[in-house]
């Protein structure tokens, strides 16, 4: 995340900010094996785009929520 900030020293206020304190929606898709956690978007465009390298390296680990099989997949809203 820190490389696309203007002020990289800033990252983690982001991440907490941003990712870990927004209201998620959380779309079981169990055919596909899937749990969609949809993210609002943020009001500023420009931390979606630093943001979305972060959600994409979060839904390569392929991490499966605790006690089912889904994937958890990371998107914004829209997206």
């Amino acid at each position: 995340l820190a490389p696309h900030l203007s002020r990289p020293e800033m990252a983690h206020e982001v991440i907490r900010e941003t990712l870990l304190s927004s209201e998620a929606s959380l779309l079981p898709e169990p055919r596909r094996g899937v749990l969609r956690v949809r993210l609002p978007r943020q009001s500023q465009a420009q931390l979606d785009e630093a943001l979305e390298p972060v959600l994409q390296a979060l839904n390569e680990t392929g991490t499966v929520y605790p006690g089912t099989e889904l994937r958890l997949v990371s998107e914004f809203n829209g997206g």
